[in-house]
């Protein structure tokens, strides 16, 4: 037999008949099925992802029972059963969240996830059953973050400062854990970890995070920044089993008085008089020592 179908699960009988007798044996056979599945594979945030699972050899499943199975739930990521998606028995949170990737026909019986969320993390299992035999695979999904890079900041002394800080693509961040870190500081400047915000004691009611955390944003604002506030601050934020980060530092300049601008703008003013009042006396005194040799005398001079 060749090109081996779960269809070709049951029992054979083989016969053989001489002139007057007859004679017969029974046999049963069972069809397993083979897989191959990586053990490992990692996904941003918010994206999507496909967790791979093949029939090995590849070979028509459509008549095969798949299931995807996530450690700790009760009900199944996604059964196919009949020839069909039973969605009656699939988890509220994965519901048109997931599909098939491609055709099973063609023995592909990998699991797309669409907007991966930090919850999704974990081990998860592709089980095929044929007839009477099934097999299965298993491997753990790692939910990362990514950051977009940041711009360095400027500001000045007594003024309110946001220091951005985004992950990309746009997605909740409200069960991430995020930390603010200054340069030379042990403890972090803003933790916000378990859905709570603690301040380092230096910034105590002047740090806080600004952004809406439920978008994504997890800009930091300092308020009424000081002198000692200037240096490298890192935006970090980690996973159940990975982190990422990102730096910027913020410049800090002093504050012009407004006194002093006011004094400036004044004697500007005042020596543009002196300048203009200068430049007349001389083109006067010019004109009166050169009008003797003027003929005709301009209409405009007496």
């Amino acid at each position: 037999m060749e090109n081996i179908s779960a269809a070709d699960e049951g029992k054979y009988t083989c016969s053989v008949k001489a002139v007057t007798q007859e004679n017969e044996g029974h046999l049963y056979l069972s069809v397993s099925v083979g897989l191959k599945i990586p053990k490992n594979i990692n996904a941003i945030l918010g994206t999507s992802i496909i967790l791979p699972c093949y029939v090995d050899p590849m070979v028509n499943a459509k008549d095969l029972e798949l299931r995807w199975q996530k450690d700790g739930l009760v009900t199944s990521v996604l059964l196919y059963k009949n020839k069909k998606v039973v969605t009656e028995e699939q988890h509220e949170d994965y519901r048109e969240r997931v599909h098939l990737y491609t055709d099973l026909r063609k023995g592909d019986l990998s699991l797309v996830i669409e907007d991966v969320r930090i919850a999704d993390e974990g081990k998860y299992t592709c089980s095929v059953k044929a007839v009477t035999q099934e097999n299965e695979g298993s491997l753990y999904l790692s939910v990362s973050v990514r950051l977009k890079n940041l711009p360095d900041i400027n500001s000045t002394m007594g003024q309110n400062t946001i220091l951005p800080c985004y992950h990309e693509p746009i997605v909740s961040a409200l069960d991430l854990e995020v930390r603010w870190y200054k340069e030379g500081l042990e403890t972090p400047v803003v933790l916000y970890k378990n859905k709570r915000e603690e301040q380092h004691e230096q910034y105590r009611g002047r740090a806080k995070l600004h952004g809406d955390l439920s978008k994504g944003d997890l800009s930091l604002m300092l308020k009424g920044v000081r002198d000692v506030d200037g240096g490298r601050y890192t935006c970090s934020v980690r996973t159940l089993s990975h982190m990422d980060e990102t730096s910027l530092y913020l410049s800090i300049t002093e504050r012009r008085h407004f006194g002093f601008t006011i004094i400036f703008v004044a004697l500007s003013i005042l020596v543009a008089f002196f300048i203009l009042e200068a430049f007349y006396i001389l083109v006067v005194f010019f004109i009166s020592v050169l009008s003797p040799f003027w003929w005709p005398s301009p209409f405009w001079w007496p």
